[in-house]
Formats: C-alpha cells, structure tokens, sequence
C-alpha cells in the first residue's frame, strides 16, 4: 500500500509538472514572437536601402563637416514658440480677433533670410553676400504672409519681453532697429508688443492690425 502512495505521488507530481509547462507555453510563444519581430525590425534599420549602397556623398567641405557632426551628434525636438509668442499665435488664428486667415499665413519664428532679398548689386557677388549675411540669420516671432499676392511678407509682429523693453532708458537693441529698416525700405510693416503693458493681446490686435480683418 505504501509503495502504491509513493508511485501515485511521484503521478502526481509529474502530472503537476507538465501543467506548469503546458501553462509557460503560450508565454514563451510569445516571447519568442517578440524577439522575432524585435529583431526584424532592427534588421530593417540597420540594413542599409539598395538604392543607398552605391551612392556617393558629394559637396562642399562644409557640408562634410556638418554630415559628420550629424552622425556624431545626438539630437531631439523642440517647441517652435514659447510663452507670450504662443498665446500671440493662437489670438491671430482666433475667429474672434477676425484675422483674416483665409488670406494671410500666421507664421511663427519666420527666418528673414527667405522672407526679405537683397537689391541693386546683382553684378556685384561680394557686396550682395555682404548685405545678405547681415540679415539672413535672424528670425522675426511672427511674420504675416498674403497668400493671395505670391505668399509676399506684409508685416512682422516682434514680442519684446521685459528684459529687452528699453523704452524707459531711451535705448534700442541694433538687431530691433536693423529689422526695423529693413522693412520700412521693403515697404513691409513692423509691429512690436510689449509684454510689460501687460495690454490685452485682442486689443492689440484690433488696434494694430485692423487692416488684416475681415471688412463684414
């Protein structure tokens, strides 16, 4: 009788044991899934396209230069705008503000380099260059842009926080002023909001920018 218990429990145990496994089996199936297409997938990014492998990198030394930094670099994403620009861009798509937007393009942190040209030295490289290197790296917060007129430049809108607010010391920043001539001789017109008014953006803009609203 006691060697029958033993053979039952030694049964029982291995009956117990294939259980488990048969329990582990889908998980390890899956598992297995997993590492499969893990492994696919850094296959297909690692492998370099066909169209890729007999393509050589051609240009400037520059343009190597900024290659390589590229692949020795580590790199992430950004917000384009930030704090009194963003509640600025959100007023001028607002229906409320009747900012005509079926006409004119609301663009934030517009590069002057593709929205103003140099004129009168097209036989002239050297100075043309000279002109264009002064401007073509600064950025406008927001640039007004008709749509219906070859997607030209309007007006410029400049937020100019407390820190650069030098109204009260009679002073100005070059960069402010070098925009500022710029447009008048594009014939583009340049607005600028200060955040220490503390002014109600919708009122700055039915005030400043009442030739950009709907008429009806």
């Amino acid at each position: 009788m006691e060697e029958k218990l033993k053979q039952l429990g030694k049964a029982l145990k291995f009956l117990a044991k294939m259980i488990i496994e048969l329990i582990k089996l889908p998980f390890r199936l899956l598992n297995a899934l997993f590492d499969s297409n893990k492994t696919h997938e850094t296959a297909e990014v690692d492998k370099e396209p066909e169209h890729q492998k007999s393509i050589e990198l051609i240009g400037k030394p520059y343009e190597k230069l900024h290659y390589e930094l590229a692949l020795e670099g580590e790199f992430e994403k950004q917000s384009l705008i930030f704090n009194q620009e963003v509640d600025m861009y959100f007023a001028l798509i607002n229906p409320k503000n009747k900012i005509n937007t079926k006409r004119y393009a609301i663009c934030p942190q517009a590069s002057l380099g593709e929205l103003f040209n140099v004129v009168g030295f097209n036989d002239d490289k050297e100075k043309n260059h000279k002109y264009r290197k002064s401007f073509e790296s600064k950025r406008a917060d927001i640039a007004i842009i008709d749509k219906d007129n070859g997607f030209t430049l309007v007006s410029l809108i400049e937020i100019i926080g407390p820190n650069h607010d030098l109204r009260g010391k009679l002073k100005s920043r070059y960069r402010d002023e070098a925009i500022k001539v710029i447009c008048k001789k594009s014939r583009v017109l340049y607005h600028e909001y200060f955040e220490s008014d503390n002014t109600d953006i919708s009122s700055w803009i039915n005030e400043q920018l009442s030739y950009l609203q709907l008429t009806n």
